[in-house]
């Protein structure tokens, strides 16, 4: 993971593709993978903004509701986040992520991103709130159609914890991957129609919004 207006815009169209996904359990406990590849209808350049700023779009991601990048150095952040999903515990987890490649100024080239788990910062298990054991991944954005659509590859390994298995986690993924893709898709399209996509810079991490935890964060609901 790398407050923006309400606006309106026209209604737009959706056109994700999903070329190839497999989702599963690994040989190890508890841990699922996934590896997918999507062609979305929106620029490089827009999309890259969106898995940059991911946290300032928590709202519109599927049970967010706490996400904050707390930390930025060089091409590394870190940020805390929870996941509260109907009829299980919410989960947390802190991981650091680095940009191995960016786009050139211009916008053209691959951007490459990869996250893990991190348990020396961010806030200490909390009470309410089960940790993810393991959580690790990469986004690879490749243009197409001179930079206008993205070709996304996905790879995530991650542990959900509590009494979830592997392969039900695994499993839920994948079906819910083209929704979350076109979330991502739709959040590209309205932020490049208004204006707020930040151009790639020497510095990955510009424009990213940097927050410190709360003092209290949110406690885990009842």
């Amino acid at each position: 993971i790398w407050s923006a207006a309400l606006v309106v815009v026209p209604e737009m169209t959706l056109a994700v593709e999903v070329l190839s996904v497999q989702a599963g359990p690994t040989d190890e406990d508890g841990i699922y993978f996934m590896d997918a590849t999507v062609r979305l209808d929106a620029p490089i350049v827009a999309v890259r903004h969106v898995v940059t700023h991911l946290c300032d779009h928590k709202d519109a991601l599927p049970y967010f509701t706490y996400c904050r990048i707390f930390e930025i150095s060089g091409r590394t952040a870190w940020s805390y986040a929870v996941v509260d999903a109907p009829l299980l515990q919410p989960r947390d987890y802190t991981i650091v992520s680095t940009v191995l490649q960016n786009l050139r100024p211009n916008g053209t080239g691959v951007y490459r991103t990869q996250w893990r788990r991190v348990t020396d910062k961010g806030p200490p298990p909390r009470p309410g709130f089960v940790r993810l054991p393991f959580n690790e991944g990469s986004w690879t954005l490749l243009p197409r159609d001179g930079g206008q659509r993205t070709e996304l590859h996905y790879h995530v390994r991650c542990g959900s914890g509590g009494a979830v298995p592997g392969w039900a986690a695994g499993h839920v993924s994948g079906i819910t991957l083209p929704e979350y893709m076109k979330t991502l898709e739709r959040l590209a399209q309205s932020e490049e129609r208004a204006g707020r996509v930040v151009a790639p810079s020497a510095y990955p991490g510009a424009g990213v919004r940097v927050q410190a935890l709360d003092a209290v964060l949110p406690a885990a609901k009842a």
